[in-house]
């Protein structure tokens, strides 16, 4: 009773929170991109290490997280979604928090608790590593801010410590906002190291050693190390600098009107320009909120995409959020009000419709159309009617017509396939895209492949010489058994 009494608010905001968003929690399907978080959390599941055993292209904290979904709520969609609910649910509590911090009148935090809802969770509504990520930095900044107020160092290096654990944990669930957010902390301890709070300092590195050190004996004890940092270097470094690098300079250069561009770098730039005012104004007032504002910045530095499409960029707005409190808290109220709430208010709705009424991740039915159940047992959330017969014909299939000890390969980016029929890869790569699979990794996989033997092999779409080696050995080893909502599934030759 106690406890209940003295969190009530918090208490209140979080099931308020579970509560509205629940009913968008249990619907849309992402077979690509959530597909890649299942299938790694089941492996997981199963006893198996990420990158020794199977690929997993960013840093593994939300394949665990989702191993420990299935492990509290059994192997399903649905757990995984009940997770990244509660976790949704928790950072609305210190979203909260963090605006209580910065002495914003609750009429204010209310309106932009429900922006970071509506341009976050609303709109991926999964264990997204970006997502995820965003999570964990508006949780880190709440114990920042806490220590920079607190006036006892006892309470102040234990704030700081949790923010050093939750900088750590941002690294281990996607690697690039990792990165950002340690540029963030080195910038922090310089103004704690010249403020003279040195220890408090040493207690924000103390909680970032204590988990990156926990992490690196887990990868020495599963053999798994070296694997790690061959996946971060080719994903990372070569995939996302060296190739993807140089297309940042062309993002604009797709073809559509010119006021359509216009008009969409002024709206995808609206939060980095937010950030950089808020920025600005913290260092004229001499704030500690210019931690809030520079992170901002940091996140969507790094969360920009060439492409500019809205996957990316809905976490950059939900995450400006701290950007928006910032300037109710540094400025007048009234002034601040006339400026920001109008906007705001028109963001908001604009969020809804994006997150309800137009295409689920981009490229998949609207959460408005998904009222039909995918009857299997892993799945038990509602999709588009079309998906639904789609994936339970084709689930169904590779069930029967395989047994549970052996193999099936996806040619294609559905790795929701082998979550949903219940069925691992051949090789430690489950999906072909070009980046995965190219020079050595081909020749590991065409090896693995033949030495392993998958019974079906399932085409997204047809062979399209997309990679003409695999196909190649697809064409020699197997034979088009049937086509299955659109896929061609070979089975291997007698």
């Amino acid at each position: 009773m106690y406890f209940i009494n003295k969190y009530k608010t918090e208490i209140g905001i979080f099931t308020i929170t579970a509560c509205l968003l629940f009913n968008i929690f249990i619907r849309g399907l992402n077979p690509q991109d959530e597909g890649w978080v299942l299938y790694g959390a089941w492996r997981i599941f199963q006893g198996d290490t990420p990158y020794k055993d199977f690929q997993y292209l960013y840093t593994p904290l939300t394949a665990f997280l989702g191993a420990l979904s299935f492990s509290l709520f059994g192997v399903s969609i649905l757990a995984e979604r009940i997770l990244a609910l509660i976790i949704a649910s928790f950072t609305s509590v210190f979203l909260a928090s963090t605006l209580s911090l910065m002495k914003i009148p609750r009429k204010f935090s209310i309106g932009i608790v429900v922006f970071f809802l509506i341009w976050g969770p609303l709109q991926t509504n999964y264990l997204s590593p970006t997502l995820i990520s965003i999570e964990i930095g508006i949780i880190y900044l709440y114990f920042v801010l806490k220590g920079l107020a607190s006036k006892k160092l006892g309470d102040s290096n234990r704030f700081f410590l949790t923010a050093g654990i939750a900088a750590a944990l941002t690294l281990l669930c996607k690697q690039n906002f990792g990165f950002s957010l340690f540029l963030h902390v080195f910038i922090l301890i310089s103004y704690l190291v010249i403020s003279r709070r040195n220890k408090n300092a040493l207690f924000l590195g103390v909680g970032i050693f204590g988990i990156l050190t926990g992490y690196l004996i887990y990868l020495l004890a599963t053999s798994s190390i070296l694997p790690f940092f061959n996946e971060m270097y080719s994903f990372l470094i070569i995939e996302s600098i060296a190739e993807h690098g140089p297309s940042y300079l062309n993002a604009w250069t797709y073809p559509a009107p010119l006021f359509y561009k216009i008009g969409k770098i002024i709206f995808y730039s609206t939060p980095l320009f937010v950030s950089l005012v808020a920025a600005f104004v913290a260092i004229k007032k001499r704030s500690t909120l210019f931690f809030a504002a520079l992170l901002s910045t940091l996140f969507y530095l790094v969360g920009f995409q060439p492409t500019m499409d809205t996957i990316h960029i809905t976490p950059l707005i939900a995450f400006s959020s701290l950007s928006i409190g910032s300037l109710y808290s540094l400025w007048d109220y009234k002034f601040t009000g006339k400026i920001l709430t109008g906007p705001l208010i028109v963001l908001t709705m604009l969020g809804v419709y994006n997150g309800i009424f137009r295409n689920y991740y981009k490229w998949f039915a609207p959460i408005s159309t998904s009222n039909t159940l995918l009857t299997s047992s892993r799945a038990r959330i509602l999709v588009h009617p079309s998906d639904a017969t789609i994936f339970n014909t084709t689930a169904s299939y590779l069930s029967n017509s395989t047994n549970e000890d052996k193999y099936i390969f996806n040619y294609g980016m559905t790795p929701l396939l082998y979550f949903l029929s219940e069925r691992k890869s051949p090789s430690r790569f489950n999906t072909i895209e070009t980046r995965n699979v190219e020079g050595k990794n081909l020749n590991i996989l065409l090896q693995e492949l033949s030495q392993n033997s998958p019974s079906l092999i399932i085409v997204d779409g047809e062979l399209r010489g997309i990679n003409p080696t695999i196909e190649s050995f697809i064409l020699q080893n197997y034979i088009l058994d049937t086509t299955i909502s659109g896929r061609l599934v070979f089975k291997i030759k007698n």
